[in-house]
């Protein structure tokens, strides 16, 4: 356990506030799940330093190809 401790200590928790709700009803098909908008939206409003990377993880191929196309370094498992 101590080591998913230290690796969900490395994770941004981001609050949802109403940009971030505007942007997960605006992002996507409507027929996405609302999990995936809110989590494509919470990464979009990340502000990440100049010298660090922000990587977006999910297994849905759609919501990975979204965040691409915002321009979010995408991750997926065994890559």
């Amino acid at each position: 356990m101590p080591a998913a401790f230290a690796l969900l200590a490395e994770i941004a928790q981001v609050p949802i506030d109403s940009a971030t709700l505007a942007l997960a009803t605006a992002v996507g098909p409507p027929e996405w799940h609302s999990l995936g908008a809110l989590h494509l939206a919470s990464a979009a409003g990340i502000a990440v330093p100049a010298d660090d990377e922000l990587v977006f993880v999910a297994y849905d191929v759609r919501l990975r190809r979204a965040a691409a196309d915002l321009g979010l370094a995408v991750a997926h498992r065994g890559s």
